[in-house]
């Protein structure tokens, strides 16, 4: 390697001499971005030289976990793949962006210069508190929410249950009123029309349909037979066989 030594052992010339160089870079290679993250000058340190043998070894251990790092992120899509030969590339501010997130040490100027430049990284942790914080109020609203709706549904429960008592109720209610409407149809038709329940083909229900579209309304003579026959189950037996009787059996 060429260049003066350092205390630490790096070439002097190795060190970015640049970072706005590289900032102005609308992506980095990862083995880049992995190079400055350890204020290393990607064009001199690549992994080709962190293997050779003249490369301080505490240094290859710094690249090398951090190369880890960098790789186990890709796996899980925080960063992208490495080791791809197209496309083995991160924005600048991406990879800042994460490396701070994971509390990952990096050179300040390296984010200096990103900032002059207008890129400016998000301070993840007051975000992280942020996010927690609507996270706590989305919640607190889901909750509350959630009690609204269980007791709308005990509210529905309980008027279904009205309901349907109220509905037993009509249908006892509307049993006593039909007896009631049968009623009035067998004392109209045997007093009124002299009704006699033993003629199978009486004129009755004939006449009732005729009468009742005199008046405008409309209802077939089946229908009123059938209503008749019906409404006389209610006479009580003697009446029902005096009225079943033609008017020449009458005394």
């Amino acid at each position: 390697m060429k260049g003066t030594k350092s205390a630490a052992g790096i070439s002097v010339s190795c060190q970015p001499k640049d970072y706005a160089h590289w900032c102005r870079m609308p992506v980095w290679e990862l083995d880049e971005a992995i190079a400055l993250s350890l204020g290393y000058d990607p064009g001199s340190v690549t992994r080709e030289v962190v293997q050779a043998s003249h490369f301080p070894k505490h240094e290859r251990r710094r690249y090398e976990q951090r190369q880890e790092l960098v790789k186990r992120a890709s796996e899980v899509g925080h960063l992208p793949p490495p080791g791809m030969s197209s496309m083995p590339r991160v924005a600048p501010c991406q990879f800042l962006e994460w490396a701070k997130s994971n509390e990952i040490d990096y050179p300040v100027e390296l984010e200096q210069s990103m900032n002059a430049r207008g890129g400016a990284l998000t301070d993840w942790h007051h975000e992280n508190e942020k996010s927690k914080a609507v996270s706590a109020r989305k919640d607190d609203v889901i909750a509350k929410l959630q009690a609204e709706l269980n007791k709308m549904e005990q509210e529905s429960e309980a008027l279904r249950k009205e309901m349907t008592d109220q509905d037993a109720n009509n249908r006892k209610l509307t049993e006593a009123e039909r007896k009631v409407v049968r009623t009035i149809i067998i004392t109209m038709a045997i007093k009124g029309y002299d009704y006699k329940l033993a003629e199978e083909r009486s004129s009755v229900p004939n006449r009732i349909e005729n009468e009742a579209a005199e008046l405008g309304l409309k209802v077939d003579d089946g229908s009123v037979r059938s209503w008749l026959k019906k409404s006389a189950k209610l006479l009580p037996k003697a009446v029902a066989e005096e009225h079943a009787k033609p008017n020449s059996a009458k005394k």
